[in-house]
């Protein structure tokens, strides 16, 4: 403590501020009032502007549901497919209906997961269009691909044919292919077709042999 400030101190004075100190004092007090000002306070303790009101537990709890759902990975669900119904296992036209229908459901469902030997048990090795549809799949998935899909091919009007003494029966059907992507391993396309929703008209044969299987499907007689 210097000489000065103990004399003042002797001398019951409070020993005068260096100017840079007043200075540093002074600018404190006046951000405090532009502080206060800003708020609205009088010397009375009101306030005639904005204030600061507490969040409340529901606005708690709603916030944390937000960035909860935010943060949630979005998930595409796995494929399914569903048994071959009873009523597919019947040697009657209805039967074969039945039984086609299930095996658009399974072709789908072959498309967007690989499992390309569910064809080959389906249907007959002289199904052209089903030798194609496995040569045309299984390399996506191998090289670690996938594809993806608009939607199912649906068939909306199937007409049922008679069942002759070997057990064959054709039916004819109308539907309709949606689009569909073929992505490789780097997430590039490969190939995407067809360009829209596009109406398809054809012909499926089936044959029975304990059970029903694909022959062949195609536009044009079979």
């Amino acid at each position: 403590m210097g000489r000065n400030a103990l004399a003042a101190r002797w001398l019951g004075r409070t020993p005068a501020r260096p100017r840079h100190a007043l200075g540093r004092a002074l600018t404190a007090a006046a951000i405090s009032l532009v502080i206060a000002g800003s708020t609205g306070c009088t010397n009375d303790g009101s306030s005639d502007g904005p204030t600061f009101t507490p969040p409340t537990q529901a606005d708690t709890n709603t916030t944390a549901m937000l960035l909860t759902t935010l943060a949630a990975p979005t998930t595409t669900p796995a494929p399914t497919l569903r048994p071959v119904p009873p009523e597919a296992m019947a040697q009657t036209p209805e039967g074969a209906v039945a039984f086609l229908q299930w095996w658009v459901d399974m072709y789908n469902y072959v498309e967007l997961t690989g499992e390309t030997q569910l064809v080959s048990d389906n249907s007959e090795a002289s199904c052209e269009f089903c030798t194609n549809a496995i040569q045309r799949i299984r390399p996506i998935y191998d090289a670690g691909g996938r594809i993806e899909r608009d939607g199912p091919t649906v068939f909306m009007e199937v007409v049922p044919g008679p069942v002759d003494e070997n057990g064959y029966t054709v039916i004819s059907f109308k539907g309709t292919s949606e689009v569909t992507r073929a992505i490789d391993a780097q997430g590039g396309t490969l190939y995407e077709a067809p360009a829209e929703p596009t109406p398809r008209s054809g012909l499926a044969g089936l044959q029975w042999s304990d059970q029903w299987s694909v022959t062949e499907i195609g536009n044009e007689g079979i």
